[in-house]
Parts: structure tokens; sequence; C-alpha cells
């Protein structure tokens, strides 16, 4: 079986980090404030990609 798709995301520097499994749709890991990092990609009636905050489908 192939390795899948993982992405790990940083962007500061107090180690705020999401890594997300990409095959499987989930959260593997998230700091206090990695959900900061995280959204949701869709397209919106005019085809425009359009990002949703994770905290969306709370």
């Amino acid at each position: 079986m192939p390795p899948h798709c993982l992405l790990t995301a940083s962007a500061d520097a107090k180690g705020n980090a999401l890594a997300l499994d990409l095959e499987k749709q989930r959260i593997v890991s998230i700091t206090k404030d990695g959900w900061k990092f995280g959204g949701w990609r869709y397209r919106d009636e005019n085809g425009r990609t359009q990002m949703l905050p994770l905290e969306h489908f709370e």
C-alpha cells in the first residue's frame, strides 16, 4: 500500500501547528492554537474557491 498524503502546517514562532490526514480528511494532531491554520475549502455558486474556518462545523 502506498503512503497517504499528510500535510503539516505551522505558521508561528510559538510552535503552533496543525497536522491533517488529507486522504481520510481528519485532523491527526493539533496544538492549542493550531486550529487557526485550518479550514474547509469549497466552491461557491460562481465557481470561486472559498474557505470556511474549522469551527464552522462545530
